[in-house]
């Protein structure tokens, strides 16, 4: 075929073993430092060990006085080889070997064994140090270049594995003793070992202390704000005593001064001439003028805001230790009692830039600010971490693989200022989740002189990632250095809030230093019988695994031809013979489906209520008086000679009547009727019709005929099938880095979220409202 179509089958991977080296031929895959080379400080530091020293804390050590090779000596010492390691270097995965010879020409191998002796030391003291990148490159490099002149002996197959050799760090400097092969490795892992602080630990141990510390500089703060009401009070009062007794010492001088004025105006309205006209400005008709008295200046001598005594004594003694460490870092201190606290010469001399009260609290804000700042350059990020290989972006397992309950228990130095002189202890402990949280902790330290002992609620807090609780600032009764052949061991027992009781044991316990061990469950809790220690099972080994270098293959598919295959079918027709062959084939299907349901459901309800009430008062009062009364007078008088006399007479009448005429007519007549009718019908028909009909004919008339009517020979036909020539090809399109993702129990989530919803009334899924359809709008 002319043109090629290529099809992708499949994609596959194959897994490579590990090639490991004949052991023979060792010196051909890895550079081992060699018995000829000179032993040097670093091997005499690790043969020299202390008790409770790490190999690589005595090689730290030494590393501080070691002198070592600028990167101009180590070219020097073989220049030829110095260029060859930097060709190997740029040339050992694609080489022309002809070039390769000629370059391994007239280059002499380093083979005095101090000179390798002190290439090896110089690469000791890089790795310890990482000061010069360069200068460990080239001794690798030129041990590399070195180690080919060494071992090349012609034979082709072995140039690739000795280019790319690897150095290999001696086990006896770099590999801590782990005791005695008969123990388990489960009491190995138990075991303490002593070892320097962690970045994580000194990291919690500075985010404790900057939390601490800024707790008494609050607390400082709040009682400077009280001590000041106190000052401004005593202030306005001793300026008001201080104005009393002023104005007391000057009313004599200005009564005598008054007195004086007076006396003298009198003595002039005496002699002045009462028909002059009075001028102000002429001085002979002004009475003789009083000196003005001299009054003594109002003085008031009161303490300064910042005093040193009124400080020490309003403040608590905490909180004066909390000034003075804060305003005294490169003043003089004096001792008194336990604690160091400043002196007043001190203290005044750092007052006299202050003006008061504001600007010492201006300080203490400031100190509290950076010390904020300290806690988050030092909280640990809680970001995935994610790495990109060939294009993807993988995140990176960053779980701590350390053992559960595994701690950390480490001593520091307290605060010169604020404790005084001696060593706090602190624990970090890697916990199952951050559920976990310490409810007690009871601690000893034990002493050939006298034990010491601690107990309650404890200042602890958890990482980022909830899988490392630290307890911090622990109190192990302010030990210095100079007791150290006084302390033998230290044992704590922790309990959490959800009755899980470890304990911590470490046979030996060093100043200064920190041990890692793994703590035990073998606690008998007094207060509770049934507690149970038993960790709770959490899988291990999912995530991200590593499973090594595989050939990334894929097989492709083409099409080359085709071909006769098997034979299908055979004809044979007779001569003089006619043969013809008809096929019909026809296929028909029909569904119907009919489903009609109805439901007539009535109910009738007819309730009469009749209520009825009459009522009628008729009352009717009437009421009549009368009253009758009459009076009267008559006067009658006559003079005269015939008619002489007097006549007196009264009449008086009266009358009253009265009449009254009350009626009162009440009638109510009250009816109820109630008539309640209720007629309920239901009626569902459900009618479900549902046809399927489906018609599929397929007819298909096949006429075949053979007409040998005019032959007179015999007719075979033979029929064949075609078969399709594929031609597959892998194609390895080279090595890939294997990853393997294991999810424990993908459907957990879905799990608790089904329980959850059976123990609540929203069991149902409601669609949502497409948006679209929504009658609200927003």
């Amino acid at each position: 075929m002319s043109t090629k179509i290529k099809n992708t089958l499949f994609r596959f991977v194959s897994m490579r073993a590990p090639e490991l080296l004949d052991e023979t031929n060792q010196q051909e895959g890895f550079i081992h430092r060699q018995d000829s080379a000179a032993k040097g400080v670093f091997d005499t530091a690790v043969s020299n060990l202390t008790a409770n020293t790490t190999k690589w804390q005595a090689m730290k050590e030494t590393a501080v006085s070691f002198e070592p090779l600028t990167v101009d000596r180590l070219k020097k010492i073989n220049p030829k080889l110095y260029d060859l390691s930097v060709w190997i270097a740029k040339n050992r995965l694609s080489y022309d070997k002809e070039v390769l010879l000629q370059k391994i020409e007239s280059v002499g191998v380093i083979g005095d064994g101090k000179t390798q002796g002190e290439l090896w030391d110089n690469l000791f003291y890089q790795i310890l140090t990482q000061k010069e990148f360069y200068a460990k490159e080239i001794i690798i490099q030129l041990l590399i270049a070195n180690n080919f002149i060494s071992n090349y002996k012609g034979d082709e197959s072995t140039i690739k594995s000795l280019l790319n050799a690897k150095v290999v760090l001696p086990k006896a400097l770099f590999v801590e003793d782990e005791g005695d092969s008969s123990v388990s490795s489960e009491n190995k892992v138990a075991k303490p070992r002593t070892y320097p602080p962690s970045l994580d630990m000194v990291q919690q141990q500075t985010i404790a202390e900057a939390r601490l510390y800024n707790g008494r500089l609050e607390q400082l703060s709040k009682e400077l704000k009280r001590v000041e009401k106190v000052y401004r009070k005593e202030y306005e009062s001793s300026l008001k005593v201080a104005e009393e007794d002023h104005q007391k010492a000057i009313k004599p001088i200005l009564d005598d001064y008054n007195a004086k004025l007076e006396e003298e105006r009198k003595k002039w309205c005496e002699m002045r001439d009462p028909n002059s006209v009075y001028d102000p400005n002429d001085p002979c008709k002004q009475p003789n003028p009083v000196p003005e008295p001299q009054l003594p200046e109002f003085k008031f001598d009161f303490r300064s805001e910042l005093d040193y005594s009124f400080l020490q004594s309003k403040l608590s003694a905490e909180s004066f230790d909390t000034l003075s460490e804060l305003i005294s870092q490169n003043l003089p201190l004096t001792k008194s009692g336990e604690q160091l606290r400043l002196d007043e010469s001190g203290f005044n001399s750092f007052a006299e830039d202050l003006a008061g009260f504001a600007d010492l609290d201006g300080i203490i804000q400031d100190v509290i600010t950076d010390n904020e700042d300290t806690i988050v350059d030092n909280t640990p990020e809680e970001g995935n971490t994610l790495v990109g290989i060939g294009g993807v972006i993988i995140p990176v397992e960053t779980t701590d693989t350390e053992q559960d309950f595994s701690y950390n228990l480490c001593s520091r130095p307290k605060n010169a200022f604020s404790s005084g002189s001696g060593y706090i202890a602190s624990i970090g402990m890697k916990i199952p989740d951050a559920s976990w949280t310490v409810a007690d902790l009871s601690y000893t330290l034990h002493r050939t002189d006298q034990d010491f002992s601690g107990s309650g609620a404890v200042l602890h807090s958890v990482s980022g990632n909830g899988q490392r609780l630290y307890i911090t600032h622990i109190d192990i009764g302010s030990p210095e250095l100079a007791n150290q052949p006084n302390i033998e061991s230290f044992s704590a027992t922790i309990t959490f809030t959800n009755g899980e009781v470890k304990s911590i044991s470490t046979p030996e316990f060093t100043l200064g230093t920190c041990t890692k061990g793994l703590a035990s469950n073998d606690i008998d809790d007094p207060k509770n019988p049934n507690t149970s220690n038993e960790v709770p099972f959490i899988p291990t080994g999912f995530g991200i695994k590593q499973l090594g270098v595989a050939d990334y293959n894929k097989v492709e598919q083409t099409t080359q031809g085709y071909v006769e295959g098997d034979v299908a079918h055979i004809e044979n027709i007779m001569a003089r013979e006619y043969k013809s062959r008809s096929t019909r084939r026809l296929r028909r299907q029909e569904d119907t489906f009919t489903s009609s349901s109805e439901t007539e459901s009535e109910q009738l309800t007819d309730t009469t209520s009749v209520d009825r009430f009459e009522m009628q008062s008729e009352v009717a009062k009437v009421i009549q008086e009368a009253k009758d009364f009459s009076a009267g007078t008559s006067f009658n008088a006559s003079y005269g000679t015939r008619n002489k006399g007097i006549q007196l007479g009264a009449n008086a009448n009266y009358a009253t009547h009265n009449s009254s005429e009350q009626s009162t007519q009440q009638a109510v007549t009250e009816a109820k009727e109630i008539t309640e009718r209720a007629l309920d019908r239901i009626v569902s028909k459900v009618k479900e019709e549902r046809i399927e009909k489906i018609v599929e004919e397929f007819e298909e008339n096949n006429t075949h005929g053979f007409d040998n009517r005019k032959g007179d020979k015999h007719v075979v036909g033979v029929f064949r099938w075609v078969d399709k020539v594929f031609k597959n090809q892998i194609i390895n399109y080279g090595k890939r880095l294997m990853f393997e993702f294991m999810v424990p129990q993908p459907g957990k989530l879905h799990k608790l979220g089904m329980i959850s919803a059976q123990n609540t009334d929203d069991t149902l899924l409601v669609e949502p409202i497409d948006p679209r359809k929504s009658s609200t709008q927003t």
